[in-house]
């Protein structure tokens, strides 16, 4: 009877006709007449049918989970790979609703990592359409960025810090000196706005604070007074 059933949905087939078409004896028909090419045309939809059904596959779950979504490829056509995975491995039909949730989870968990994370923070997953979860999973992939364009940012930002610390080092006032490098050390490498509270470098008891030799206090430096000649 599920022969009989597969072919009446898939082929529109009227169940009179079928059971006259299955035939457990040679049959005497006139394949010369319409009539005859029908019932022989019906013959062949069910024995094709009985086929299908007999040839069941067998569960193989361990394929669907190895599909994995590889470092270049669209999440389009990752989700082909599943869905067609789970027809090659799996007697369940993926375009069959009771199917869509086993297909949703692998095609989240199996995603790359960064797609994966944003999947799994869609709010009712299971409620969603593939196409849905599709959608939002190309959006994480077009913008992505390339290791090549990660290394050029990261080159260019270390550029800039080096040209500033090089550009503070020529400052002749100290005390801006130091707050340039300070602000750098921070990480803000802002040069505009208020600065941090500027701090004086420590000094030894005895270390003069204007040449930095120790012996004597800056009131005595004998360095103070000296004109370049």
């Amino acid at each position: 009877m599920n022969v009989l059933r597969w072919v009446y949905i898939h082929n529109g087939i009227l169940l009179n006709l079928i059971i006259a078409a299955f035939l457990l004896s040679c049959p005497t028909w006139d394949y010369n007449s319409a009539e005859g090419k029908e019932r022989l045309w019906v013959h062949l939809q069910t024995l094709r049918a009985g086929l299908q059904a007999a040839a069941h596959k067998p569960t193989n779950l361990a394929k669907v989970y190895d599909v994995r979504q590889g470092k270049d490829e669209s999440p389009a056509a990752f989700l082909e790979r599943v869905i067609e995975t789970f027809r090659q491995y799996t007697p369940m039909n993926p375009e069959a609703p009771e199917t869509k949730a086993a297909i949703i989870m692998a095609f989240v968990n199996q995603a790359a990592p960064d797609i994966k994370k944003k999947l799994q923070r869609v709010e009712r997953l299971g409620e969603k359409s593939l196409q849905d979860l599709v959608i939002v999973a190309e959006r994480v992939y077009n913008n992505r960025e390339s290791l090549e364009e990660q290394q050029t940012k990261l080159s260019d930002r270390q550029t800039q810090k080096l040209a500033k610390i090089l550009l503070t080092t020529t400052m002749d006032n100290l005390q801006e000196r130091w707050r340039h490098l300070k602000k750098l050390a921070s990480g803000t490498g802002e040069e505009d706005g208020p600065g941090p509270r500027w701090e004086c470098p420590k000094l030894n008891k005895n270390q003069c604070a204007y040449c930095k030799e120790e012996g004597h206090w800056v009131k005595d430096c004998p360095n103070k007074n000296l004109r370049p000649l």
